[in-house]
């Protein structure tokens, strides 16, 4: 079933070619569908997120919202599905879009090699740790982190419980895919826009499932 969503979801991008640039669709999808599901639960960042949401969603016509409405409904299936399997299927959109290595000089790595990497680094890891804190400082869509959660996964880790996710990257397209995946798949994580070499974030991205947990995970976050 998710190979067959995926495929609606790349025609439904290509109903846009001629009438937008797809880069910048692309864009303002991500940053509308990660302002939706941050709002409904981080109260904070509320109202300056709904303002960008506005601005880019008068952007488009009717016709094109619905489309754009469908587009996420159709995310929503791909990641939030409790059958379907971890994959970077953001990351992967991304690239077989052509909207990111010939635009941006990104290339996002393949979610095989993301779980072989997990599956290696993982021994490495205390898992009897209460929380077990994951980062990657240059995340991408978060494909590598995805990766080594499904790892945690399958050996029996439960990962609303023990879990915290922490992500970086400069690039907010990137930060936008990552953020959306991390919660649609009901991953405790937090998503920081910004330079990680100089330790400089201008914007901070926690999932729903974080705040399930809130007080256990902040007090890990602040401890690290």
């Amino acid at each position: 079933m998710s190979e067959l969503v995926y495929k609606d979801i790349l025609k439904d991008i290509e109903w846009f070619r001629y009438r937008h640039h797809i880069v910048d669709v692309l864009q303002d999808c991500f940053s509308m569908y990660a302002t939706t599901i941050s709002n409904r639960c981080d109260f904070k960042n509320y109202f300056k997120r709904e303002e960008e949401y506005l601005k880019l969603i008068k952007k488009y016509t009717k016709e094109e919202q619905e489309k754009i409405c469908s587009i996420f409904g159709k995310i929503i299936l791909l990641c939030g599905l409790e059958n379907s399997p971890y994959d970077d299927y953001l990351g992967k959109l991304y690239m077989q879009t052509e909207t990111s290595s010939k635009v941006h000089g990104q290339f996002f790595t393949p979610y095989g090699v993301s779980q072989l990497m997990a599956k290696l680094t993982i021994d490495n890891y205390d898992l009897s740790q209460d929380v077990i804190v994951i980062n990657d400082p240059c995340c991408g869509a978060g494909g590598l982190l995805i990766a080594m959660v499904d790892e945690l996964s399958r050996r029996g880790i439960s990962i609303k419980d023990r879990v915290l996710v922490v992500a970086q990257d400069i690039d907010s397209r990137c930060v936008n895919m990552a953020y959306i995946q991390f919660a649609l798949m009901g991953i405790p994580a937090v998503v920081m826009k910004g330079d990680t070499l100089a330790y400089k974030f201008t914007d901070v991205w926690r999932t729903p499932a974080y705040f399930e947990n809130y007080a256990k995970f902040e007090k890990t976050l602040q401890s690290l």
